[in-house]
């Protein structure tokens, strides 16, 4: 069976959610709860956290250009097509992720752009496009720049941020948050992805009805409900 959108998504969708939540911490903690501005340098490719207060030091962040989510219309292009971005180092990220979908035959990822999927949010799509990205090119997280009626979607490599050990509490409350998103097509799949990412033992129960996971601090089990939708149970 070839690859799909929607298996990178599900592969990717916990792990992303998990690491952009601890990485919006980090910078509360860094710039003491922060301005929510940021400044954007694309020649330097550098993304700056600005505090809220002047005796706070700013975060300056590497980042790199994805892809740009539009609602008007309602359009995702990738930076590697884009004049603006195109053959230059801002790009290369969005240039690897556009190689593996040639790879694989995903036209999402191989094609200059892409309307999104009917009914769903602009914002939505953006952070679709953050996850997959991080996971394809290893990128630890994103931001998502948004303005003119449109969402940037920035990949970041931050020198000083260490992404979380999992723990079964987390677990729990991803599991939860990711509900409310709309983004997971395969639970199933989402929750074993997120294993492997993460280099959790586990092990599925008899007929896939469980995922069983060792974590740091403890053993907890996932199952899944009628629809597929995951949440721990033990």
């Amino acid at each position: 069976m070839s690859l799909t959108f929607e298996n990178v998504l599900d592969d990717s969708i916990l792990l992303f959610l998990e690491n952009h939540q601890a990485f919006g911490d980090f910078i509360n903690r860094e710039i003491d709860g922060g301005s929510e501005q940021v400044k954007v340098d694309l020649d330097r490719r550098q993304i700056t956290f600005l505090p809220r207060l002047v005796k706070r030091p700013e975060v300056v962040v590497t980042m790199h250009v994805a892809a740009i989510v539009r609602a008007e219309p309602a359009v995702a292009q990738w930076a590697w097509s884009l004049d603006e971005y195109a053959d230059k180092p801002i790009s290369v990220m969005s240039s690897r992720v556009r190689d593996f979908g040639q790879g694989q035959g995903i036209s999402t990822f191989a094609e200059p752009s892409h309307a999104l999927p009917e009914g769903q949010n602009p914002a939505m799509h953006a952070i679709a496009l953050a996850a997959t990205g991080c996971r394809i090119t290893g990128m630890p997280t994103a931001h998502l720049v948004p303005g003119a009626g449109a969402q940037v979607v920035l990949l970041l490599d931050p020198a000083n941020f260490v992404p979380p050990m999992p723990t079964v509490a987390g677990v729990g409350a991803l599991l939860e948050n990711s509900a409310g998103t709309g983004l997971v097509s395969d639970g199933r799949r989402a929750v074993q992805g997120y294993a492997q990412a993460r280099g959790l033992a586990y092990q599925w129960t008899e007929g896939f009805g469980a995922l069983q996971m060792r974590l740091p601090d403890g053993a907890v089990t996932v199952g899944f409900d009628e629809s597929g939708a995951p949440s721990v149970i033990g």
